[in-house]
């Protein structure tokens, strides 16, 4: 099933995932492992969102290759449309 994804829904998504004060700072080319309070823990909770909304799951490998926001749209985007 092909569902198009918009940019900032994602990136909004990917953002409510933290703490208010941090989530201003958070764009599409963000290094998601630098953003303050990024921990394994963390990427559950935003694989859990995502999952929850695009019915897709993030890989280890989908996040060891990943470097940004942008990068894990990418992914949920190539994800959603096979």
């Amino acid at each position: 099933m092909s569902r198009t994804i918009e940019p900032e829904k994602f990136l909004s998504l990917f953002a409510a995932q933290f703490e208010e004060k941090v989530r201003k700072g958070i764009a599409m080319g963000s290094s998601f492992k630098q953003i303050e309070g990024w921990s394994s823990l963390q990427a559950l909770v935003v694989t859990v969102a995502i999952h929850d909304e695009y019915g897709i799951s993030f890989s280890d490998e989908d996040f060891r290759k990943s470097k940004t926001v942008g990068d894990l749209f990418e992914i949920t985007k190539q994800k959603t449309e096979h």
